[in-house]
């Protein structure tokens, strides 16, 4: 940073000061710390008058670096043009072939058929710079095929199975207590799933065997590959142990 002083006048003498201390004297300008910040002052004499004038100083931004622009296209075909640059206070500018477009930011959206030569230009109060390069219209969103596949044997399974016929559940009580549901349809490829208040219970038999105490509502629910149907029906707790009493014979 260098600072200079003018003034008319005859046998000039300068000083300096920066914040109020003492710089160089006897020149006109003077070099500063490019971070220097602050008011500087010039006074101006001779043997008839003198003068002075502050002005507050900034540090000078760093110059532009070397520019860079890329190029991204989104998997929806939409293209943003990026430019970066080092230095200072940056500001932008796009021209796309020769054209201006929006000034300012460092990244810029484009139409997905774009073609042609795109410039991105920085500047600051240092230096400047630009970097062009060609674009290619993005290509179009990405297209995923979907194949579906049918087993045929899978097919003729099911057209061959017949539908589900009437649930019947029956609960068979034995002489020891011990109780058993069984579960009973018409149809092809019967699947069989219980539940006992709602609860499940072991899936793919057609009877399930229950603890004599067992007391509520249980379901049984068969399907296969064309149709579905249940039973629900209320149990109660298979009595005890039956007890014969053999009386003599003369009772």
């Amino acid at each position: 940073m260098r600072a200079s002083c003018s003034s008319e006048g005859e046998q000039l003498l300068y000083s300096w000061t920066l914040n109020g201390d003492s710089l160089m004297d006897g020149n006109s300008s003077i070099d500063l710390n490019e971070g220097t910040d602050g008011n500087i002052t010039c006074s101006v004499k001779n043997h008839v008058s003198h003068g002075q004038k502050t002005i507050n100083v900034k540090s000078c931004p760093a110059p532009i670096g070397s520019v860079e622009v890329s190029i991204i296209c989104s998997s929806s075909g939409v293209m943003r043009a990026s430019c970066s640059s080092e230095g200072d206070q940056l500001l932008y500018n796009w021209t796309l072939n020769g054209d201006s477009l929006t000034d300012g930011n460092s990244s810029i959206d484009l139409n997905e058929g774009t073609d042609g030569n795109i410039t991105c230009s920085v500047k600051n109060h240092v230096s400047h710079g630009q970097k062009t390069i060609n674009v290619k219209p993005c290509p179009g969103p990405t297209t995923t095929s979907v194949t579906s596949t049918v087993n045929c044997v899978d097919v003729v399974q099911r057209e061959k199975a017949a539908p589900i016929g009437s649930v019947i559940v029956s609960i068979i009580c034995s002489s020891s207590g011990v109780m058993r549901a069984s579960c009973s349809s018409e149809g092809d490829q019967l699947l069989y799933n219980w539940t006992l208040n709602g609860d499940s219970l072991m899936d793919g038999n057609s009877s399930v065997d229950l603890n004599e105490g067992t007391d509520g509502n249980i379901t049984c629910s068969v399907k296969n590959h064309v149709s579905h149907g249940q039973k629900t029906i209320n149990v109660k707790s298979c009595p005890g142990e039956f007890f014969i009493h053999k009386c003599p014979r003369i009772c």
